[in-house]
């Protein structure tokens, strides 16, 4: 998907393309050390975005071939159920709340340490129709910073759906692509 998103004859391709094989081993290994350590997460994902990854599928771009499509539309709902498993069980450590609407483009992280928060802010994108390649991320541990972007994940997550009912949510998202 990384690499289909890279748009043919640019002057950059190659370049992203070596890009998105020095990134693969460095996801893989995020999510070693994910499955090691098991940080606590906050996720909040967007219902929009989750309407739209479903129609659409797991793609990096939209001029696929039709069964390329269909079975990047059925791996979308395999991820939604996986997420609504997450959202039913609600494993410790893991919160997920489906937020109506659209979220803010960037997407951001806030990293707690014992002795130290550092806020993350990034316009790359590595779900459906990814973003690599276009951009400027941040990193920061100013004061102010963490403190608008704690309450901007404080109001989302009061708005967002959570548990049981962000399962439901979600179920309702896939339900409508039948109809």
């Amino acid at each position: 998907v990384l690499a289909e998103s890279i748009p043919d004859g640019g002057a950059e391709h190659d370049r992203a393309q070596d890009m998105v094989r020095e990134l693969t081993p460095i996801l893989r290994r995020r999510k070693d050390n994910w499955r090691t350590r098991k940080p606590g997460i906050l996720n909040l994902i967007s219902g929009a975005e989750i309407d739209r990854f479903l129609r659409n599928g797991l793609v990096g771009r939209l001029d696929l071939p039709d069964d390329v499509l269909a079975e990047r539309r059925t791996r979308a709902r395999a991820e939604a159920q996986h997420l609504i498993r997450l959202m039913e069980e609600e494993p410790i450590g893991i919160q997920i709340g489906v937020v109506p609407g659209a979220l803010p483009h960037s997407s951001f992280q806030i990293f707690r340490q014992a002795d130290r928060k550092i806020l993350t802010l990034s316009p790359f994108r590595l779900g459906e129709q990814p973003n690599i390649h276009g951009g400027i991320a941040m990193i920061t541990s100013a004061p102010e910073a963490l403190d608008l972007h704690e309450r901007t994940v404080e109001d989302m997550w009061r708005r967002a759906h959570k548990g049981r009912d962000a399962a439901a949510f979600m179920r309702d998202l896939i339900d409508r692509l039948h109809d």
